[in-house]
């Protein structure tokens, strides 16, 4: 497998217009999770008394307005943006309508965690694919024409559910790319979202207008569509799985008319044919990760059947089990201590503002130099370093006292999350065979969900317990070991 894309190029033209896909399309699945703050922010208002009528406008906050008779309010539009709640009035009454398109977001996501995953091993890649990007820029266009409040609601639940797109570039870069890059290209496309947050704030800025943002990311769907339809091809890697080997050839085809290196794979084919079993050219090494499974059995039982697997059939494999069992205890670990950083950062008061953009910068940063490294050294050495670094900074973090140093430490901790988060990201995919690839990821993804809902209880019955998360690094950092 990897001789062939050795002969038909690992870094060419076609790699290079899927590196592009996969980054455009990620963070524009996942937009509307960053610009819901921005969406239903409440307007400020301007009020002025009844009883006084002479009296000049002033300024007033939404608690004001609200079953005030003696006021007459007017939206103070240089002071607000112009977004869902501004248009539709979601302050006072309709205030509880706000925080439901967040919640239906999440809602779908896990709907699409539960529903979808499985499909990408049983149909292919590319069917599967393709029909969401589809979908993907069907509603934003949909959120760009919006006319009602309901239609938005809609769109939020939807996206929500095909946000499974994201998981889905995790498969493309294993499968597509060169593993010697997949890592810094996974990172790039990490490193978007807070980017995202930074590009919302900025349209917001310069042109104050939700329909607006909408309709931009409309034409970047428009140009997903345009880059998938052209270059985005069935993964070589599933059809062999699936035991479809001449049809993992034509792709191969494909790709090398794509790349412009016909005659070089042409020369392959010709003289590998002459010295071995033509199907067993691609049937040798055809995962790239053959020697991190231990049992050759399971093996052939996964990749060699044309069938797909449920969640609980794969368990029965123990070459699996073992790992899934290791990588769900990593996932929820990452995920917990995330959200447990998050907590932490609301109780540093007036420095979360300050905070919060140096935390952005870091995340940036952090996550293009972890998958910088783990190209360079490999995915575990990096995922160990990160894990003792979050677990150091929350430790550091429990025994002070100084405010100044909690920031610090806090910093410290982002650093190791979010390294965290990347390299699981970009080696999880790497060590699961091509048929079950799919399948596995979502659980896990459902797994770390679990973790994360687990932090308000968390923080109800243990408000005050860093140590806590920098255990649970430790432990995570333990099964690494192990």
């Amino acid at each position: 497998m990897d001789s062939a894309f050795e002969a038909v190029g690992k870094n060419g033209k076609f790699q290079k217009k899927i590196s592009l896909l996969v980054i455009l399309v990620s963070p524009l699945i996942s937009m509307i999770s960053i610009a819901i703050p921005f969406l239903v922010q409440r307007p400020d208002f301007l009020c002025i008394s009844k009883n006084f009528q002479n009296e000049s406008n002033f300024s007033c906050k939404n608690e004001e307005i609200c079953y005030n008779n003696e006021i007459e309010i007017s939206k103070n539009l240089k002071n607000s943006l112009k977004n869902w709640a501004y248009d539709y009035d979601l302050y006072c009454d309709k205030a509880y309508i706000a925080p439901v398109f967040g919640t239906l977001y999440f809602v779908g996501g896990l709907i699409g965690v539960i529903f979808l995953y499985p499909l990408a091993d049983k149909f292919g890649r590319e069917k599967i694919y393709k029909f969401f990007i589809i979908i993907s820029f069907f509603l934003h266009l949909n959120a760009f024409i919006a006319f009602s409040i309901i239609n938005l609601a809609l769109v939020c639940l939807l996206m929500g559910f095909i946000d499974y797109i994201y998981m889905f570039s995790c498969l493309i870069i294993t499968e597509y790319l060169d593993r010697d890059k997949s890592g810094l290209i996974m990172s790039i496309n990490n490193s978007l979202f807070p980017l995202i947050g930074i590009f919302m704030a900025l349209l917001f800025k310069f042109f104050n207008n939700w329909r607006i943002i909408f309709f931009i990311t409309s034409l970047i769907g428009l140009l997903n569509i345009y880059l998938s339809q052209k270059y985005f091809v069935e993964s070589p890697r599933w059809l062999l799985s699936k035991n479809r080997v001449y049809e993992a050839i034509e792709i191969f085809h494909k790709i090398a008319k794509i790349n412009e290196t016909e005659k070089s794979f042409e020369k392959f084919l010709k003289t590998n044919s002459d010295n071995l079993n033509f199907e067993n050219i691609f049937l040798i090494n055809k995962d790239q990760n053959l020697n991190l499974i231990e049992n050759c059995n399971d093996l052939k039982a996964i990749n060699l059947e044309d069938k797909s697997f449920a969640f609980l059939d794969i368990l029965k494999f123990k070459s699996q089990k073992d790992k899934i069992i290791d990588m769900s205890l990593i996932w929820s670990a990452t995920v917990f201590c995330y959200y447990g950083l998050i907590f932490y950062m609301e109780k540093l008061g007036d420095s979360i503002i300050s905070l919060s953009i140096l935390i952005f910068i870091g995340e940036i940063i952090t996550e293009l130099s972890s998958g910088f490294f783990a190209d360079k050294f490999g995915r575990v050495l990096v995922l160990k370093i990160s894990f003792f670094v979050g677990g150091l900074g929350f430790f550091l973090y429990s025994i002070s006292n100084n405010d100044f140093l909690k920031v610090i430490f806090l910093f410290i901790t982002s650093l190791g999350i979010c390294a965290d988060y990347n390299v699981i990201y970009i080696y999880t995919p790497e060590i699961f065979p091509t048929s079950i690839r799919s399948t596995v990821m979502g659980n896990l993804y459902l797994v770390s969900r679990i973790g994360a809902l687990l932090i308000p209880t968390i923080n109800s019955y243990f408000p005050n317990s860093p140590i806590l998360f920098a255990i649970i690094q430790f432990i995570a950092l333990y099964i690494c070991f192990s």
